[in-house]
């Protein structure tokens, strides 16, 4: 009696050790086995402090799954395989960044991207002056390139500005001019890898590069005119002796295309240029305008210039007269 009981006994352990059941997640045999992996991550800015950056689209393997950052800059992959993934982060105005991620264990894998923002071009202008001369007699011409470039990581990422020009591998660098960042180039003849009259419609692009090796290009921007239309200053003129609010007289011959005329008046001290007088936007037809501002006795000179509505110009020669 006691040995069939035994053998009883003996007969549910050997049962229920074959079919064990298997309800841990972490055992491979178990139907509740957990096979997939997920990652969770942020984007931040490139430097401290960071801060988060929102409506980044983060992709895995190749575009596979995409998701965007939240307004904190966080974002959630689940039910991933369980391999090796490649994530990568981007946003218009910033440089890509790539991760590689060993998601080959069934957990949560925590990554942070660090977003490197490009340079940002506003406001990209590209001018013309030509200038007639007494001494060269040949006439001057510079080509005035100035843009705004700004960089949310902070002014100081800039590294450089360069005007890129087409076909050709120069590259003229662009100055920093004030704290608002405005850059600015002026290139005079001798300077231009090209003729003056060549570089009108020529597609321009402007290259910034920041301090982590990035770059952005801007967009194509054009020199639409130089202006050939110069003016003559008449009157005063030759070092003649006038009053203290002399009428300053010109001619010109009136361009194909609208324009004002730019009246800038300066004192010469011995060679000491300063400009102390100027009137911009004197409408088309006029040809003469009286200074202002009562002038002390002294040398001085004055131009007149045609503008159009681009902001080139042709400016006569230089005109003196005296105060006494």
């Amino acid at each position: 009696m006691y040995r069939l009981h035994f053998f009883f006994l003996l007969s549910i352990f050997l049962w229920q050790c074959s079919d064990p059941t298997r309800d841990n997640p972490l055992d491979p045999l178990s139907p509740h086995y957990n096979h997939y992996s997920a990652i969770e991550g942020v984007v931040w800015s490139f430097y401290p402090p960071y801060r988060s950056i929102a409506d980044v689209v983060v992709s895995v393997d190749s575009d596979r799954l995409q998701t965007l950052s939240d307004e904190n800059g966080r974002f959630f992959f689940q039910r991933l395989g369980k391999s090796n993934h490649t994530l990568v982060a981007s946003r218009e105005g910033y440089a890509p960044d790539t991760l590689f991620v060993d998601a080959s264990q069934a957990e949560v894998h925590k990554i942070e991207f660090h977003l490197d923002a490009l340079p940002t071009f506003f406001d990209i202008r590209a001018t013309s002056r030509h200038i007639s001369r007494w001494w060269p007699t040949t006439d001057l011409y510079i080509l005035d390139i100035r843009a705004v470039v700004r960089d949310e990581d902070g002014p100081t990422d800039i590294q450089t500005v360069y005007l890129k020009w087409p076909g050709n591998a120069q590259m003229d660098t662009l100055q920093l001019s004030d704290l608002n960042g405005q850059y600015r180039l002026a290139l005079g003849n001798k300077k231009l890898p090209l003729p003056p009259a060549d570089i009108v419609g020529l597609p321009l692009r402007l290259v910034a590069t920041d301090r982590p090796g990035h770059e952005n290009i801007s967009d194509v921007f054009f020199l639409h005119r130089i202006v050939q239309e110069i003016p003559v200053a008449l009157s005063p003129r030759g070092l003649e002796t006038t009053g203290g609010s002399p009428m300053l007289k010109w001619s010109a011959t009136p361009p194909a295309f609208s324009y004002t005329f730019w009246v800038q008046l300066f004192r010469d001290d011995s060679g000491v240029v300063t400009e102390v007088w100027e009137k911009k936007d004197i409408p088309a037809g006029q040809d003469s305008i009286a200074v202002t501002t009562p002038l002390p006795g002294g040398v001085y000179f004055w131009t007149v210039a045609v503008v159009d509505g681009f902001g080139n110009s042709g400016r006569s020669k230089e005109a003196a007269f005296q105060v006494q």
